[in-house]
C-alpha cells in the first residue's frame, strides 16, 4: 500500500462505478486498481469490486494472503484476515462508514462482501456492492442499497482497512528513525507491559531506534534498536521519542534536547495511567460533569481556543469536520452535552489522536503542571507524573472551594521546610480528599486513588 486513504475517498470511488452497466462474473475484476473501472472486460464480482475500491490488486503479495491461498483476495480469506493479528483488516464490533461487511463461503454457497456507506444507530443503513442479483434485476451489478441479504447474515463480519488512519494493522516495515528524549527508555517485550520482567534493554537519551509498526495500544510502537552490537526488536512508548532528521555533514552533531527547568517529568508508568483513564473519546459522547466536547485522548474543546484547536488538529481532520467541531470551543457542562449529538458523523481515529497527544498535548500539560505546582521537579518522577495526570484532568484553576485540595498540594510542594517524604504523604492525602467532589463518579474516584498510590510509592530509584 503506497499511500493512505480516507474512508470518504474510498466511498466516493465506489460510487463512481454506479450506472456503468457492469456485468457480474465470478472471479473477474479488481486486477488493476488504478483504472477508472473495477471491471475486467466489463465484468466483475464482489471481491474484485472491493479490491478496486480499496486500491489494492486482486492478486496480492501480502504475506497473510500468500500463506492463506496463494495471494487471492476473496471472502473466506478476508474473514480469516479479520480474525488474525496480521493481514489487511482490523475487526470492528460496530460498523462505520468505509468499513467492509463480509461473510465467508459456507455449505457450498459463495460468500459476499460490500462497502458500508451509511450507518444509523449503530446498524448498517447502506452498502455498495457487486452482486449477481443486481445484475439480473437491474442490468448493473454495482448497486448501493440496504443489502439486507448481506448485513442480516448471522456470520457477517465488519473490517476496517489497514490503510485507513486509525487502523492498528500496519505492515511491519521501517517507517522512520527516531531518538530517545527521556533520560532512559525501556525497550519492552510487549506493548504497555510495565513489569520489570518485560524490560529487554534500557536505551539512553539520544539512542536511535527504527519504528517498525504501530500497535493496538495507544502510543506504543514496535521498534528495533542496536544494543551491545546486536539489533533487537521490542516495544516503546512513542511519547519518549523524537524524529531523527537526516543531517548534512556540515551541520555537525544533532542539537541537544533542551528541557524546560519548570517542566514536569512523565514516566512510562504515569503516562500509561493517563492514557488508560483518558481512553479514546469521540465527539458525540459527552463525558459529564463540567467537561466540554472531548476528542482523542482527553482533548477537551471546552478548554482550548479556536487557534489552539486548529493548530493541533488541522493536519488530521477535514475542514468541514474542523469547522463543525470548532462550534464547541469554550462550551462546557450542559451546553456541551446538548451539542454532542450533532457530531455523530465525525470519527476521530486513534492514530491521529496519538499524534496530537505526542506533538501538542503532552508537552503542554508537562509545562502546565510545572507552573501550577512550583517546585514539582524536587519530587520523584512518578509523583511528578501523577500531578501531570491531575492537571490534565482538572486544569490549573486554583480558585474556589472545589479547588481547596489543589491549593493545599501547591503549598505543600512549595514549602521548603517539608522534606520530600512528608510532601508525598500530604499530596496523597489531598488527592484522596478530592474524592468528596465526585460522589457519583466511580471513574474520577478511581483516578484520584491511582494518582495517590503512585505518589505514595514514588522513589528516585531508576528501574
Amino acid at each position: 500500500m503506497s499511500q493512505r486513504h480516507r474512508p470518504q475517498e474510498v466511498i466516493a470511488k465506489a460510487r463512481g462505478a454506479l450506472g456503468k452497466g457492469i456485468k457480474y462474473k465470478l472471479g473477474r475484476g479488481g486486477y488493476k486498481p488504478a483504472t477508472d473501472s473495477p471491471a475486467s472486460s466489463g465484468e466483475c464480482d464482489c471481491s474484485g469490486f472491493i479490491a478496486w475500491c480499496l486500491g489494492i490488486p486482486r492478486n496480492l503479495t501480502d504475506p497473510f494472503y500468500l500463506k492463506a491461498n496463494g495471494g487471492w483476495f476473496e471472502t473466506s480469506a478476508i474473514c480469516e484476515d479479520i480474525h488474525s493479528p496480521s493481514g489487511l483488516f482490523e475487526r470492528l464490533s460496530v460498523p462505520r462508514p468505509g468499513c467492509i461487511a463480509v461473510y465467508a463461503d459456507h455449505g457450498g454457497h459463495q460468500g459476499h462482501i460490500g462497502l458500508v456507506t451509511a450507518v444509523e444507530n449503530g446498524r448498517v443503513a447502506k452498502v455498495i456492492h457487486c452482486s449477481s442479483s443486481a445484475w439480473k434485476n437491474d442490468g448493473d451489478a454495482i448497486a448501493e442499497n440496504s443489502a439486507s441479504a448481506l448485513t442480516d447474515n448471522p456470520a457477517i463480519l465488519y473490517g476496517w482497512f489497514a490503510d485507513y488512519e486509525g487502523s492498528s494493522k500496519h505492515p511491519a516495515q521501517p517507517v522512520g528513525k527516531y531518538r530517545v528524549t527521556a533520560s532512559t527508555l525501556n525497550l519492552r517485550s510487549a506493548p504497555a507491559d510495565l513489569s520489570p520482567a518485560a524490560v529487554l534493554a534500557s536505551l539512553p537519551r539520544n539512542h536511535a531506534v527504527v519504528k517498525l509498526a504501530e500497535t493496538s495500544k495507544s502510543l506504543w510502537w514496535k521498534v528495533s534498536a542496536v544494543v551491545h552490537r546486536k539489533r533487537i526488536e521490542g516495544y516503546v512508548n512513542a511519547s519518549f521519542l523524537t524524529e531523527l532528521v537526516p543531517r548534512r555533514r556540515s551541520e555537525g552533531a544533532p542539537r541537544a534536547i533542551v528541557v524546560d527547568p519548570n517542566e514536569a517529568i512523565v514516566t512510562e508508568k504515569a503516562l500509561q495511567m493517563i492514557l488508560d483513564f483518558e481512553g479514546m473519546d469521540q465527539p458525540s459522547k459527552w463525558a459529564g460533569e463540567m467537561s466540554g466536547i472531548s476528542i482523542g485522548h482527553g482533548y477537551d474543546l471546552g478548554y482550548h481556543s479556536y487557534d489552539e484547536f486548529m493548530g493541533d488538529w488541522g493536519d488530521f481532520l477535514g475542514m468541514e469536520d474542523l469547522l463543525l467541531l470548532a462550534t464547541a470551543i469554550g462550551e462546557r457542562g450542559a451546553d456541551a452535552h446538548g451539542m454532542a449529538k450533532q457530531f455523530a458523523d465525525i470519527t476521530i481515529h486513534r492514530s491521529d489522536a496519538d499524534k496530537v497527544f505526542m506533538r501538542a498535548t503532552l508537552p503542554k500539560i508537562k509545562l502546565w503542571a510545572g507552573k501550577t505546582f512550583h517546585g514539582i521537579t524536587r519530587l520523584p518522577p512518578d509523583a511528578q507524573g501523577a500531578l501531570v495526570s491531575l492537571v490534565y484532568n482538572r486544569g490549573t484553576d486554583m480558585n474556589g472551594e472545589r479547588r481547596r485540595e489543589m491549593r493545599e498540594i501547591r503549598d505543600a510542594i512549595a514549602d521548603d521546610t517539608l522534606e520530600v517524604p512528608a510532601v508525598l504523604l500530604e499530596i496523597a492525602a489531598r488527592l484522596r480528599s478530592m474524592k468528596r467532589l465526585w460522589p457519583a463518579s466511580r471513574g474520577l474516584q478511581r483516578r484520584r486513588e491511582a494518582e495517590a498510590l503512585m505518589v505514595e510509592t514514588a522513589s528516585f530509584r531508576v528501574e
